[in-house]
C-alpha cells in the first residue's frame, strides 16, 4: 500500500461510515506521515510553521483513532490500516470497453481538480465535452484510474462499443452493482431508475457514460435523444438532483437538449469543454512520437491543430510516413488537412442538419473571428433566426464559440470546410433551400387549415 492508497482507504472507511472525508491538508499529512516524513519536513512542504501542523495532526489522528477503534499517529499508522477491516479492499470494474491510457497520455490540467473535486463531493454529474479528438474519453478514463479506489463499484459503457437500450443497460449495470441478476422486463422504466437511484443512495458508485453523443438524433435539434433513449435523459437528471453518494462522468460532442434549460442550472452538476492540450503538454505529446523541432516550429504546429492530440497524433505519423520525421519540410509543404484528418472530419460534418452546413460553408473564407452581424449580411439564403438557431446548435456541437457578440469557429475545422469544392457547397444550400422552400409550404397550409 503506497501513501496515496493509503489516503483513500481512510476516506473510504470516513465515507462509509457517514464522516467527513480528510481535508486537503489532512490528505498531506497523512500522506507525508505514511511515508515517515517529519511534522517539520511537513510544515516546510506546506509552508505552515511546525506547532500548527502538530495541532492538525493531533486533531485527525484523534478522529480516526475514534473510526478505527484503536489508537493511530505517526508510528502506528501502518499497522492500523493494514490490520483493518478496509484493508483488502478493492472496487470492482466492469467496462464494456477497456481504454487502457496510452504512452504518450499527458494528463490534463482539469484532471487532478476534478479528481479531488469528486473525492470531496462537490459535484454529482460531471460533463466532459469537446468536438472530435479532443481528448474526451481519455480524460475521463485518467480520472476514473486517478480515483477509481474510492469506490466500491466503477461501471463504465462506451456507447461507440454498444447503444444498448435503457432496459438492457440498466439490467447489465444492476448485475454489475449488486452482484445479483435481476430481471426487468415487468418493470417500468421509472421503476428501474428508482431502483438504480436507491442502489446508488446506499453504496458509493462510480458511472461512467462515455461518447452519449451515439444516442442522439444527428440532423434534427442537437442533443435531441432518439425516443428509445430517452430514459438516459432521465436518469442523469435524476442523478444531478437527488442526493446519493455515488457520481456520473460521461462525455459527449454535444451538449444534451437539457443542457442549458436544466442541467447547467443544478449545482451538482459540472461541465468541461475540452479544447486540446496545452503548448507544452503538445510537445512532449509530440515528442512521444518522435517529432522534435526549434520551439517556434513546435508552437505553429500547436496553433496549426489546437492542440487537438487526434489531430496531432494523425500529423505525427503524416510527418513521419511523408516528411521522414522532418517538421519543417511539413510546415513549408503546409497540407495541414490530409487523409485520415479529412475523413473524421467527414464524419463529423455527415452528422449536422443542412441549415449547419450552409452557416458553416459561409464561414469557410472568412477571417476568423467574426461578429455576428457580419454573417447576416452574407448571401446565405437563410433568415436571421435561422441563422441565430444554426449558431447555437454548432455552439453546442463544439464546433464554434460565440462570445460577447463574436462568432469563433475552430481554426482546425475551418480549415476542413476550404477543402470543399464550389459544386459541393452549391449542392447543400439549393438542398437547404428546397428545405426551406417545403417547410414555409407546410406552414401557408397550416395556416390556411386553421383561418378556415
Amino acid at each position: 500500500m503506497n501513501s496515496e492508497e493509503a489516503v483513500n482507504l481512510v476516506n473510504i472507511a470516513l465515507k462509509q461510515c457517514h464522516r467527513p472525508l480528510l481535508s486537503a491538508i489532512e490528505r498531506q499529512i497523512l500522506a507525508d506521515s505514511w511515508q515517515g516524513i517529519t511534522y517539520s519536513g511537513i510544515a516546510q512542504k506546506l509552508n505552515y510553521s511546525p506547532h500548527y501542523i502538530r495541532y492538525l495532526a493531533g486533531k485527525m489522528w484523534k478522529r480516526l483513532s475514534n473510526l478505527f477503534q484503536a489508537r493511530m499517529n505517526k508510528e502506528t499508522i501502518h499497522h492500523v490500516l493494514y490490520h483493518s477491516q478496509f484493508a483488502s479492499y478493492a472496487p470492482f470494474y466492469y467496462y464494456n470497453q477497456l481504454i487502457p491510457l496510452p504512452y504518450y497520455y499527458q494528463p490534463y490540467l482539469y484532471e487532478t481538480h476534478l479528481s479531488q473535486a469528486i473525492i470531496d463531493d462537490y459535484y454529482q454529474v460531471i460533463g466532459i465535452f469537446g468536438m472530435i479528438g479532443t481528448g474526451k474519453s481519455t480524460l475521463a478514463q485518467g480520472i476514473t484510474q486517478h480515483i477509481g479506489r474510492d469506490f466500491e463499484v466503477v461501471v463504465w459503457h462506451s456507447f461507440q462499443t454498444e447503444k444498448l437500450s435503457f432496459p438492457d443497460w440498466y439490467d447489465q449495470t444492476m448485475l454489475s452493482l449488486t452482484g445479483r441478476s435481476q430481471p426487468s422486463t415487468s418493470l417500468s422504466i421509472k421503476q428501474r431508475i428508482n431502483n438504480l437511484i436507491n442502489v446508488v443512495k446506499k453504496k458509493r458508485c462510480l458511472l461512467v457514460l462515455d461518447q452519449l453523443e451515439q444516442l442522439f438524433s444527428s440532423r434534427l435539434k442537437t442533443g435531441r435523444y432518439y425516443t428509445k433513449y430517452q430514459p438516459y435523459r432521465d436518469l442523469i437528471q435524476r442523478l444531478v438532483t437527488e442526493k446519493h453518494q455515488s457520481y456520473l462522468i460521461f462525455t459527449s460532442r454535444d451538449h444534451p437538449e437539457d443542457y442549458t434549460r436544466k442541467l447547467k442550472k443544478q449545482s451538482g452538476f459540472y461541465a468541461i469543454q475540452l479544447t486540446g492540450l496545452l503548448g507544452e503538454k503538445s510537445e512532449n505529446f509530440l515528442a512521444e512520437f518522435g517529432i522534435k523541432g526549434d520551439p517556434e516550429s513546435l508552437q505553429k504546429l500547436w496553433i496549426k491543430y489546437e492542440g487537438n492530440p487526434w489531430a496531432l497524433k494523425k500529423a505525427a505519423f503524416e510527418i513521419k510516413k511523408t516528411y521522414s520525421g522532418q517538421l519543417s519540410a511539413f510546415l513549408e509543404d503546409g497540407k495541414f488537412i490530409f487523409g485520415e484528418i479529412i475523413q473524421g472530419f467527414h464524419q463529423e460534418f455527415k452528422r449536422l442538419s443542412n441549415l449547419e452546413k450552409t452557416v458553416l460553408l459561409s464561414l469557410k473564407d472568412e477571417c476568423n473571428p467574426f461578429p455576428n452581424q457580419y454573417l447576416y449580411s452574407l448571401n446565405t439564403g437563410l433568415s436571421r433566426d435561422q441563422i441565430d438557431e444554426a449558431l447555437q446548435f454548432l455552439a453546442a456541437r463544439s464546433l464554434l464559440k460565440i462570445s460577447s457578440g463574436f462568432i469563433i469557429l475552430s481554426p482546425l475545422f475551418q480549415s476542413y470546410l476550404q477543402t470543399f469544392s464550389t459544386t459541393k457547397i452549391a449542392k447543400i444550400k439549393e438542398l437547404t433551400s428546397d428545405q426551406n422552400s417545403s417547410e414555409q409550404a407546410h406552414f401557408s397550409d397550416w395556416k390556411r387549415r386553421v383561418v378556415s
